[in-house]
Order: C-alpha cells, then structure tokens, then sequence
C-alpha cells in the first residue's frame, strides 16, 4: 500500500504561473500581493481584516501580543500544536492547559472552569482537524468570565458553525498555510479581526513595531509573509470549496464504512459545526 504523507502538495498550473510572475517582478517581499490577498481572505470568511503573517506560530504570537500583558493567563487544550501554548510563553504570559472533551477532541469548559485565576484574561480554543469548537459556548463562557477569545483555526480553513465561517469570530482567528493544512502555500498565515485597533497593531508588530521609517513605538518582529507565497494563496483562495468539498466527501465515505466495524469511533463533530476535515481521526 502506498503511503501518502501528510504534507505532500501539488501546486496547479495557475499557482505555480503566479508565483512565477512575482519572481518574474523583482517584488518578492511583501507587498501588492499580500494586500491583495489580505483583502480576499477578509472577503471569503467574513471578517473585517486578515493580516498575513510568517507562520501559523507568528499568528499566535502577535494575536497575543496585540490582546494581552505579560503575566496574563490564557486557557489552552492540552490536544493541539505546540505554538498554541508555547507563543503565550513567548509574549510572557502563562499557558493554563485545561482538558479536552474524549469525543470531539475539543476544550472542556467545564474542566477549565475550574482553571480560572484572577490573572485569566484570554481562552485560546482549537478547532481541531478541521472540527469547529461550539462557538455559542465558548462566548458564553468569555463573556461570565470577561476574557478576550483568540481562535486557533489553523487546521479549519472553511470550517463553519451553524453556516458561518469561523474566521469571522472575534476577538482574532489565526490560520496557518503549512503544507500539512487545507490551505498550503510552503509557509504562512493569517490573522482576523473586526477590531480595527487590533489590526492596526498587528501591522505594526509584525514589522519591528516600526509606524514609520527608523521609527519603531513596540517591540515586534519580522513576521511578514512574502508577494511570493500570498500570490499562491490567492489563487488557491479560489480552489478552497472544491478541495473542502473532496475532503467532506471523503470523510462520508469513511464514517459510512468505518460504521460497521465495532471499536472504531471517529472524532464527532460539533452539534451545528462544518468540519473542514483537515485530518479524519478515530
């Protein structure tokens, strides 16, 4: 039998010609093509900005960032990437792991109930393999508690909740464009807002905090994403539903077949929530 890798990619024609044309230009560092791609990926899932970024972790970072102090605490699932703990290290917070539900894979709020400190100012729910997080929940939950919400959605590109998009969520959703996800342009990501002081920070941070040249009022980092990398993502932008439709067959295909064998349970998925199907775990 063959094995197919996780983060193997073919690229199409109409990809591998834009990134051609970038290269052709000369402009390989960010530029048109993230703005144009920004203003795109806002457009598709209903969000009022998207700001690119290096890497789905560089999302995280700044998410962080722009939201939160150092010494604040932030509930995470302890089934996820690393970067989803270890980047609220980095902006020196402290990442409070809470245990996930058996059957979605999910953050338990009622474990992380209990996880709550007077220094609990964020929840970082995952919408893991693609399975989006119950959305009306995890607002309730904020709101009793006055916590900001930064949504991993680095592996739920087209995910939906109750026939919305999850990345237009506030307070930020972060998206990642490894190889391994439904969206891949080599590296990556993005980050959405309706805040428009959020964005604003973003921008910035992931510039040295520079506001103007030799001009920096943060500290912030070399987080951009390159005209190359956003001219594939714009195109594959376009390809999204198609591949999310492939993989949601796929999946029907194995829950139908994998129902007749006692023992095998797959991930259930949220009650109201569209799975993107970024992986198909038992």
């Amino acid at each position: 039998m063959k094995k197919i890798g996780i983060a193997e990619i073919k690229l199409t024609d109409a990809e591998i010609e834009a990134a051609v044309r970038v290269l052709k230009s000369g402009a390989l560092r960010q530029g048109k093509q993230c703005e144009a791609f920004e203003r795109e990926f806002a457009e598709k899932v209903g969000a009022k900005h998207a700001v690119t970024c290096a890497n789905g972790s560089a999302a995280l970072h700044l998410a962080y960032m722009a939201l939160l102090e150092p010494g604040d605490e932030v509930l995470v699932p302890s089934f996820t990437f690393i970067a989803t703990g270890s980047m609220v290290t980095a902006m020196g917070g402290k990442p409070v792991i809470c245990d996930v539900d058996r059957e979605t894979f999910l953050i338990d709020l009622q474990d992380a109930e209990h996880r709550i400190t007077e220094r609990t100012k964020a929840i970082a729910p995952v919408h893991l393999f693609g399975n989006p997080c119950d959305v009306d929940a995890v607002r309730a939950f904020a709101e009793k508690h006055n916590l900001k919400v930064i949504w991993d959605a680095a592996q739920a590109h087209g995910t939906r909740f109750k026939s919305k998009d999850i990345g237009g969520l506030d307070d930020v959703v972060t998206y990642s464009f490894y190889p391994s996800k439904n969206m891949f342009v080599g590296e990556g990501g993005m980050i959405c807002t309706n805040d428009d002081e959020v964005a604003y920070k973003l921008r910035f941070l992931r510039t040295h905090g520079q506001t103007g040249k030799y001009y920096h009022t943060m500290l912030g980092y070399n987080y951009r994403m390159t005209d190359v990398e956003a001219a594939i993502g714009r195109e594959q932008l376009k390809r999204l539903d198609a591949m999310l439709e492939v993989r949601r067959r796929n999946a029907r295909m194995l829950n139908e077949g994998l129902a007749q064998i006692p023992g095998i349970t797959p991930q259930r998925i949220t009650e109201g929530g569209e799975s993107s199907w970024h992986q198909y775990c038992v």
